[in-house]
């Protein structure tokens, strides 16, 4: 930008961020004042930690979304908007906003949820509380959030914006994924589902049109660029967020009854009314103002965008005041709604294929996935005049199939209820998906020439990502809580794809193949420590919500030491993965051979290097 247009700039962050940040706490304070969101009494004889607590914990909430969203839009318009574009200052200081804001929400939370004023909070009473999902949610979010301001102040590339992109889009659901929805009914995964769609397509909706308004507001040659790619990326989340929208609000309300009376429904229908009006507004942009923007009046796409950013102030104030409004009797907890009501019956190979629970979600990412390989690989088959290997389809297509099975099918069933099935499934997702995915170069096809991330940054979050599994709440909620799995599963593949990429498809240029070898060995002593401390291990983990369920037929400890043995095994085939890599890495950069020259002289035969080998099909 130049410096002409950075006054432009700051004088729009000056004018709309406190219409946005009021309109939203506005419309959640009456939202929740109506429909009954506020802070509850306290009955008589029960301790109360005052109103003060009840209202700075919603508002506290309200502020961590807006600065989530302010985050995710900065690196949505430096990873696919505009790419390159700086953003570092602004990541730095809405992560920093988000992280201080998910803070007081946990301090707040744990105030209220103990009955206890802040000022008299000790070591004993926070204790009782910090294992609940929402303090939980709200620790790792600020702790998530305090990570991307650090890194934010130091991006510098395509990769580290998708990176930090991925971790603030995770950090985003944390807290809406504690809710009514997803801590509901135990089978509700389609609900859940659906509200992994809606928040997602809203937060990357809202947040770039935050960018477009807050960046390049005075820049035209930019907005001109970035704003038909947005509006592409706008009318898919539309469509997302409705129908995610749809589904999440009848799996809380019910069928048509009473319930869509309640102050819960009055909340839902006005995001329904905003959400027309921006849909309007979408509209007009798509016929009015992007033709402007093409011939260089950027006016008008800047004043109806500051304005649907208003609107979107205003869902995002409802959407707080939905979270904190009690649902209606369709949600009511019931002596049916236990777990192990609807646990599936001993594990077996037969029940695996009849027991299966497709989710949408999961198949509607798979099939996309196919179909972009199909396409980039044709493309690049029309590109080089060589047909695309057969192989690599075959092995892209069965680490798809792979991924379908551990969340579609009947292990899907077992995973909330077997320690061993849940970690097998993530260390399947994490260690042998990821190497069948990547054996089909789907880097390769996306990226042209650009290099895969560096070694250590999927070895250190896949070892970051066993330790917790062995300490704090995080299994435990993984085990809880369909969005926990999900989410779980999610990340796994994304580490397993980040710590195999730059063994698998590095891409040219890439750094020295032993760098990647070290990382997979590194992440396999991590694999194997965990294995010892579930095989040998006197403690069971998540031993409460294993405890609760009561099966009669698996004993915990001893489906414990199985995971162990399935996380060993996980283990061994990361050592294989390395040792094969390691050597024919070791038969590239050996002696060459001496071939017969025709005119009498010996000459040393030139092989593909390994960056080469991967530019073409």
């Amino acid at each position: 930008m130049s410096t002409r247009a950075r006054p432009r700039a700051t004088s729009t962050h000056r004018s709309v961020l406190p219409g946005v940040v009021g309109t939203s706490v506005a419309v959640a304070v009456v939202a929740m004042v109506l429909a009954g969101g506020g802070p509850e009494e306290v009955p008589p004889g029960l301790s109360d930690p005052g109103p003060l607590v009840g209202w700075g914990v919603r508002l506290a909430r309200l502020a961590s979304d807006l600065a989530a969203i302010a985050t995710v839009g900065s690196l949505l318009l430096t990873v696919a908007l505009l790419p390159g574009r700086p953003v570092g200052r602004a990541v730095r200081s809405s992560a920093a906003c988000w992280s201080l804001a998910a803070a007081a929400t946990w301090f707040l939370t744990m105030s209220e949820a103990s009955g206890v004023a802040p000022r008299d909070l000790d070591v004993a009473t926070v204790s009782r509380v910090v294992g609940t999902p929402q303090v939980s949610a709200a620790a790792s979010v600020a702790l998530l959030a305090a990570a991307l301001a650090v890194a934010g102040g130091r991006l510098r590339g395509r990769w580290e914006g998708r990176g930090l992109l991925g971790v603030a889009l995770g950090a985003a659901l944390a807290m809406p994924l504690t809710g009514h929805v997803a801590g509901g009914e135990p089978g509700s995964q389609a609900a859940t589902s659906a509200l992994l769609v809606h928040v997602l397509a809203a937060v990357l909706w809202v947040g770039g049109l935050a960018a477009l308004v807050l960046h390049l507001r005075g820049d035209p040659a930019g907005l001109s660029v970035a704003a038909p790619r947005f509006s592409r990326l706008a009318l898919g989340a539309f469509v997302a967020l409705a129908g995610g929208g749809a589904v999440s609000a009848a799996g809380v309300l019910g069928p048509p009854g009473p319930d869509w009376l309640s102050g819960y429904a009055a909340v839902v229908a006005a995001k329904v009314g905003v959400l027309g009006v921006l849909g309007a507004a979408g509209h007009l942009h798509r016929r009015r103002t992007l033709p402007r923007l093409g011939r260089g009046e950027p006016g008008a796409f800047a004043a109806l965008a500051s304005a649907e950013l208003a609107w979107m102030g205003a869902a995002a104030g409802l959407a707080v005041a939905l979270s904190r409004t009690p649902p209606p009797s369709a949600l009511a907890p019931s002596a049916d709604d236990h777990v192990a009501s609807s646990t599936p019956p001993v594990l077996s190979v037969p029940g695996v294929l009849t027991q299966a629970r497709p989710d949408v979600l999961v198949v509607t990412v798979l099939a996309a996935a196919l179909v972009w390989y199909v396409a980039a690989a044709r493309s690049a088959s029309t590109r080089t005049g060589a047909r695309w290997p057969a192989r690599r389809t075959v092995a892209f297509v069965a680490g798809l199939l792979v991924v379908f099975m551990v969340l579609c099918s009947g292990l899907a069933a077992w995973a909330p209820v077997l320690l061993s099935v849940h970690l097998g499934s993530l260390v399947v997702l994490l260690v042998v998906a990821p190497t069948l995915l990547l054996a089909g170069r789907p880097l390769t096809l996306a990226r042209g020439r650009a290099r895969a991330p560096a070694p250590l940054v999927g070895a250190s979050i896949a070892c970051a990502a066993v330790l917790l599994v062995q300490v704090g709440p995080v299994l435990e909620t993984s085990l809880r809580s369909s969005a926990g799995r999900l989410v779980a599963a999610a990340l796994a593949l994304a580490i397993g794809l980040a710590l195999l990429a730059p063994l698998l498809d590095p891409g040219p240029g890439a750094g020295r193949p032993a760098d990647a070898v070290g990382a997979v060995g590194l992440v396999a002593l991590g694999l194997g420590v965990l294995a010892v401390r579930l095989t040998v291990g006197d403690g069971l983990l998540a031993a409460d919500w294993f405890l609760e369920l009561r099966l009669g037929w698996s004993d915990p400890l001893r489906d414990q030491r199985v995971a162990g043995l399935v996380v060993a095994a996980a283990a061994g085939w990361l050592l294989l993965v390395g040792a094969e890599e390691a050597l024919r890495g070791a038969h590239r950069d050996g002696p060459q051979e001496p071939v017969p020259d025709p005119g009498g002289q010996s000459r040393t035969s030139t092989r593909p290097t390994r960056s080469s080998s991967v530019t073409g099909p």
